[in-house]
């Protein structure tokens, strides 16, 4: 493995390739260890970059704020952000309301990434600063599988009709 990387990009593509099903990033949480591989952490940060472009309409070089403790998805946040050409702006979850409002509207992100420990002031934020057009919540995998089937389930039960709404309620 000699050096091949000329700039970000390319050594994240590199490393991602060269490593792919080694741990990349992890930590513990209520469901036991989260491990992300190279090659994870590689398709999570090119989808959610997808996203943004394709779904939300956000040009390159525009810019995105991320409020949220450490974590697995900060990482894809961030290389997501840098395969889509925009600039980050790392916000400390230290900082006051009032000093995250003073850095981001002279920074004027259109995006801000967020966990739930921070969403609550995220979505004051938003309020009061005319440039930040969307908040994605990073939600772990384990949650949004959870979510998924509780989803499902719904589904079936408003597919099913009233009879099977009137059983489930006590």
């Amino acid at each position: 493995m000699g050096v091949r990387s000329k700039d970000v990009l390319s050594l994240l593509e590199d490393k991602t390739c060269d490593y792919q099903n080694r741990v990349a990033l992890g930590t513990k949480d209520a469901f036991g260890w989260k491990e992300f591989s190279y090659k994870g952490i590689g398709q999570l940060s090119r989808k959610i970059g997808r996203f943004i472009i394709e779904e939300l309409d956000v040009l390159k070089g525009e810019k995105v704020a991320i409020l949220s403790e450490s974590k697995p998805e900060y990482g894809a946040a961030v290389f997501a952000s840098v395969l889509s050409g925009l600039v980050v702006v790392p916000l400390d979850i230290k900082l006051t309301k009032y000093e995250l409002k003073s850095i981001l509207l002279d920074a004027q992100p259109t995006v801000m990434f967020t966990s739930q420990y921070c969403l609550e002031t995220a979505m004051l934020l938003k309020n009061e600063i005319p440039s930040l057009k969307y908040i994605l919540y990073l939600i772990s995998i384990q949650k949004l599988r959870m979510l998924l089937i509780y989803m499902s389930f719904l589904i079936c039960i408003m597919q099913s009709g009233e009879d099977v709404l009137q059983k489930l309620r006590l």
